[in-house]
């Protein structure tokens, strides 16, 4: 990779992060204090083994408007300037969201980097430092999304709201198995919980952080981020998915509908 491809993956991580956190800016108000350690995104990453995460409760299914393969058509941030918006014209986006399991991955769309630059049959081991600190700059991040049912979704508040019903609204928390974001020696010590409203029709969903920050223009509390995301075509509404698990030492490719 040459030193054009590195800049650019080095300001897409940075832009990334700094619409996640509104320029660092964001903040956990009293009311939305989260004190369980295990609902961490990568607390179980830092026992050693993530295969614990299927330990997690069970908490009733996700909606199943919000089930399926999306892609993110916005991300933005109060108080960061407009130019920084992200779009699917600098990020590559997959957002697979099961009743329970997920794997999310963005990707710089830069014209100077290859996707994936393994060949087929190459180990990441054999990659040189730098191919790897970029890799890591990327996301790609997979786990277990929590319904938070103790939530009364009437009381969310949408900034750019899409759905007049409370059925279409809710929290969610995500905790990591994979991540390639994740170093033992820096973990991550925000909660990645959100709150969600999906469209009537089911076609898009905002979602929006548990994270507050003051609007430069008043002093009102706003959501520190707000990505929205639309359905791919094809995805079937999410009626078919794909789990991948163990058995034994056997990989087992199951379907939505049961079959191996």
């Amino acid at each position: 990779m040459d030193g054009l491809a590195e800049r650019e993956v080095l300001l897409w991580s940075a832009t990334q992060s700094r619409l996640l956190t509104a320029g660092g800016a964001a903040y956990l108000s009293p009311s939305e204090s989260r004190p369980n350690p295990c609902e961490l995104p990568h607390f179980y990453l830092l026992q050693c083994d993530p295969c614990q995460i299927t330990s997690v409760p069970l908490t009733p299914s996700l909606p199943p408007k919000l089930i399926g393969a999306w892609q993110r058509i916005l991300f933005s941030s109060p108080n960061t300037p407009p130019s920084l918006t992200s779009t699917p014209s600098d990020t590559h986006s997959y957002n697979l969201q099961s009743s329970r399991f997920f794997i999310d991955m963005r990707f710089p769309r830069t014209a100077s980097l290859p996707l994936f630059p393994l060949s087929p049959n190459q180990s990441p081991r054999s990659l040189p430092t730098k191919a790897l600190r970029l890799l890591s700059r990327q996301h790609c991040f997979a786990g277990i999304t929590r319904l938070d049912h103790t939530l009364d979704p009437s009381s969310l508040s949408f900034p750019f709201s899409t759905s007049s019903s409370p059925s279409n609204r809710g929290r969610c928390t995500r905790i990591h198995c994979v991540d390639w974001n994740f170093h033992r020696s820096v973990p991550r010590t925000t909660f990645n919980t959100w709150h969600f409203e999906v469209s009537q029709d089911g076609s898009t969903f905002d979602e929006t952080s548990m994270y507050s920050v003051r609007c430069v223009q008043g002093q009102n509390e706003v959501p520190a981020y707000l990505e929205r995301w639309h359905r791919y075509a094809g995805d079937e509404n999410g009626e078919r998915t794909l789990v991948l698990r163990m058995v034994g030492d056997r990989k087992v490719v199951r379907d939505g509908d049961g079959h191996d």
